[in-house]
């Protein structure tokens, strides 16, 4: 069962019309996928996002994980871990081990971490940003309308590009409109000190769940507890944190109320379990976070899966992670909001144009092996079919089944499923070819 080839997939795919956050446009969604396969051809996966030179960090790492067998995970993900500084890339790999190990043993992947403590999550609609050429004003409250109508329970919405004082009237319009609605709002590093402060206070009025990273995050989550500690809101963060060391420091400090790590970033599944025992253990809740296509999903949800909320009282939320594709669910849990700060929540966001996912019944009868079968945890449905994480055998039946979601094409893995990822067929020693195509595959062997 040892692992004989190592493939990396870089899928980029143009977003239309042009959204953007606070900070910058959204032109592109691009992620770098690595395939390993073992003797017997059994194929694990693993994501990250796309970034300069990811794909060459990745290939260098395959000399690590050649011949050596997954089943040996533990000295497995230590060794990747200490041959590269570069998270981004031990998180792909990393993915890509649980996944491969888990089919071997035919179990999913949350039971290599002790199994499931939850067999159902919530999911929440996330806005897709700000649109080229229309206003919030128009596209919030619509956007919002959407995710009720197709049975979502909450929304989440980027803010920050306009004034505090322009955008506030539209979620007080909003929460008029839905006053039973969870609304968590996403300032992707907007706001100074003063600003985030001033729109947190205006979220807490409106009994808004969080705000998150209103502040810039890069160099530490500079600052971040001073915004916690004046506002009454929860301040949520930590997902480019790219080490447990680094999460312990935030969360210690009270930076944040309800901590996010990003498997696809911090380093897999099992490092995103384990800095959610430290803000277990710190007291605050986990929300883990996914901006990723399925496979950094699928790997959020077996995180989620394992991690116990912060409370057993029966007040607590329970998790709810979201995706873009909408569907409609005939049994939905509700779970009762808390008003007070750092609730105990283990959710995952999401936010791509298109697509949504709500809560589904667990699988019956039997758990599939893998990655994308976690026991039942959440059932895509609609022009995907039942593609994510419960009925297929590994994210192969994902390539198969999968199609584009106009206006997005092609998208991720289904580029690949419709041969639009070319292979480029390199050995140990020839220089990785950058750049690369559009779509474009290597293997190492």
């Amino acid at each position: 069962m040892t692992i004989e080839q190592v493939e990396i997939f870089v899928v980029q795919f143009q977003v239309e019309p042009l959204r953007a956050v606070s900070i910058a446009p959204i032109p592109t969604h691009d992620f770098c996928y690595v395939k390993l396969t073992d003797a017997d051809g059994i194929s694990g996966w693993g994501e990250t996002y796309l970034i300069p030179g990811i794909a060459s960090v990745i290939r260098d790492l395959a000399e690590v994980v050649l011949g050596r067998d997954a089943r040996s995970a533990r000295q497995l993900h230590r060794d990747v871990w200490l041959s590269s500084e570069h998270t981004w890339a031990a998180s792909a790999l990393n993915i890509a081990i649980d996944d491969l190990r888990g089919r071997q043993l035919g179990v999913p992947v949350h039971q290599l971490y002790g199994g499931a403590v939850r067999s159902r999550v919530r999911a929440y609609g996330a806005s897709t940003g700000y649109i080229e050429g229309l206003d919030p004003e128009e596209t919030w409250p619509e956007e919002t309308a959407a995710h009720a109508e197709r049975g979502f329970t909450a929304t989440k919405y980027r803010v920050g590009r306009y004034a505090v004082k322009r955008e506030a009237p539209i979620l007080e319009r909003i929460r008029a409109d839905h006053p039973t609605m969870a609304l968590m709002a996403d300032g992707n590093g907007a706001y100074t000190i003063a600003q985030s402060i001033e729109m947190g206070r205006v979220l807490g009025a409106l009994d808004f769940v969080w705000l998150e990273e209103p502040l810039p995050q890069r160099g530490g989550y500079m600052s971040y507890e001073k915004v916690a500690a004046a506002l009454d809101i929860s301040l949520a963060g930590g997902e480019i944190t790219q080490s447990r060391h680094a999460a312990l420091e935030l969360i210690a400090r009270g930076g944040v109320d309800i901590f996010q790590p990003e498997p696809v970033i911090i380093g897999g599944i099992g490092e995103t379990i384990f800095t959610a025992e430290l803000a277990r253990l710190h007291n605050i809740g986990c929300v883990p976070h996914t901006s990723g296509s399925i496979i950094g999903i699928a790997a959020a949800l077996h995180a989620i899966a394992t991690i116990p909320d912060q409370s057993s009282a029966p007040s607590t939320d329970t998790s709810w992670p979201s995706r873009s594709r909408p569907r409609r669910s005939a049994s939905r849990s509700s779970p009762t909001r808390t008003s007070s700060r750092a609730r105990g929540a283990a959710m995952v966001e999401r936010a791509e144009p298109g697509v949504a996912v709500v809560p589904a019944e667990p699988a019956e009868p039997a758990e599939p092996a893998g990655l994308v079968e976690p026991a039942g945890l959440v059932e895509p449905v609609g022009p995907v079919g039942p593609v994510g994480l419960v009925g297929l055998v590994g994210l192969v039946g994902l390539m198969e089944r999968a199609e584009p979601v106009a206006p997005v094409k092609p998208a991720g893995l289904a580029a690949i499923r419709a041969g639009a990822a070319r292979a480029v067929t390199v050995g140990p020693s020839p220089p990785f070819r950058s750049p690369a195509p559009r779509f474009s595959s290597v293997w190492v062997s």
